[in-house]
């Protein structure tokens, strides 16, 4: 209510919808395109893009993770690697890759590239740090490794996947609705933004942001719904 309040304010002094549309008017405006059908096929080509990124990312973090565990060799030979993608600035992959696989597949790429150097290192976090109680049991019964995948390691893990799952897709909608901006993506929420803002049309701005933030938040109580499934069930 204090930020609607000076945001109020704020019009109010501007006066000038321009820069600063009224929060009533912007929320008139978030209610008309949330009853537009056309919204949800942009909404739903950006959902689709970070899917296919946060899956992907997940699936090779997991591997990679799980056999850098196993394997110090492989892990110290990627290591390298992972720091020169860490290290990299956002804004360069997202140029780079719109050069190399234009506008469509680019933000899924760009996702990719962004999501899964941080799923990797909280796998590796997670496995690193391990208790000592699931190690025991692999001593003493000489499992090998699939056994011990299946019924230790996955279900370790589980809770950390959900976590990642729910991090990275709410970073990864913000990260693709960036992308398709600037990529000029044919669909997407960044093209419906990229839209407004060529018109001027800051009511539209404001209305668009205030749905990503409640996607956003939407996402988070999805997936602490399944934590919290998960953990009653474990």
């Amino acid at each position: 209510m204090l930020i609607i309040g000076f945001w109020y304010i704020l019009a109010n002094i501007v006066h000038n919808d321009v820069l600063i549309p009224y929060p009533f008017i912007t929320l008139k405006q978030v209610i008309l395109i949330l009853f537009d059908l056309s919204f949800y096929k942009s909404l739903f080509a950006t959902l689709l893009h970070v899917l296919y990124a946060c899956l992907f990312s997940l699936l090779i973090a997991l591997i990679l993770g799980i056999a850098g565990y196993e394997f110090k060799s492989l892990r110290y030979f990627f290591e390298p690697l992972n720091m020169i993608i860490k290290t990299i600035p956002n804004i360069s992959y997202i140029i780079i890759i719109l050069i190399w696989f234009g506008s469509t597949k680019s933000v899924s790429i760009i996702c990719f590239l962004i999501l899964f150097p941080m799923i990797y290192s909280n796998i590796l976090y997670a496995l690193d740090n391990i208790s000592k109680q699931y190690k025991d049991v692999e001593l003493i019964y000489h499992e090998n490794f699939f056994d011990s995948l299946r019924y230790h390691l996955l279900p370790y893990l589980l809770p950390l996947v959900l976590n990642n799952l729910k991090t990275s897709f709410s970073l990864g909608f913000k990260v693709g609705v960036m992308a398709e901006i600037l990529g000029q993506a044919p669909k997407g929420i960044g093209r419906l933004l990229q839209i407004a803002k060529l018109n001027l049309n800051m009511t539209d701005i404001f209305a668009y942001t205030i749905i990503i933030i409640i996607i956003c938040l939407l996402i988070d109580i999805i997936f602490n719904n399944l934590i919290h499934f998960y953990e009653k069930r474990r």
